[in-house]
C-alpha cells in the first residue's frame, strides 16, 4: 500500500478537456511509475478494464472522449463535494492511509 499522496489518477483515456476526464469509471489509482514512466501499460490497463466493466462500458467511455466536457461551477462544486467525500469514506474503512507513506511488503 502506497500513503494516498503519493498516487495518482489514471486516467484510462487522456484528453484533459474531454468528458471522460472525471469520470470515475474511467480513473483508477495508480502510482506514479506507472502512471507517467512505463507507457506500454495501455493495453494492460485495457484489458482490466474489459474484465472489471466489460466491452460495452469500454465502447462507451471511448465514444464519450469525443464528446467535451461542460465544467461548470456547479460541476466543480458538485466534484469537489463528490470526491471528499470519496477520500472521507477511504480513510474511514481502511483503504487510504494517513500519515508517513507506507508501502505494503507483501
Amino acid at each position: 500500500k502506497y500513503h494516498f499522496k503519493r498516487l495518482q489518477a489514471g486516467h484510462f483515456i487522456p484528453g484533459r478537456m474531454r468528458a471522460v476526464l472525471f469520470d470515475p469509471r474511467c480513473v483508477h489509482i495508480q502510482c506514479y511509475r506507472c502512471n507517467r514512466v512505463i507507457k506500454e501499460v495501455w493495453p494492460a490497463y485495457y484489458r482490466f478494464m474489459q474484465k472489471e466493466y466489460g466491452q460495452e462500458l469500454v465502447e462507451e467511455l471511448i465514444d464519450l472522449y469525443m464528446v467535451d466536457a461542460e465544467l461548470t461551477p456547479e460541476w466543480f462544486e458538485q466534484s469537489y463535494k463528490y470526491y471528499g467525500w470519496c477520500v472521507d469514506e477511504m480513510l474511514r474503512t481502511g483503504q487510504l492511509v494517513e500519515g508517513t507513506p507506507q508501502i505494503a511488503t507483501g
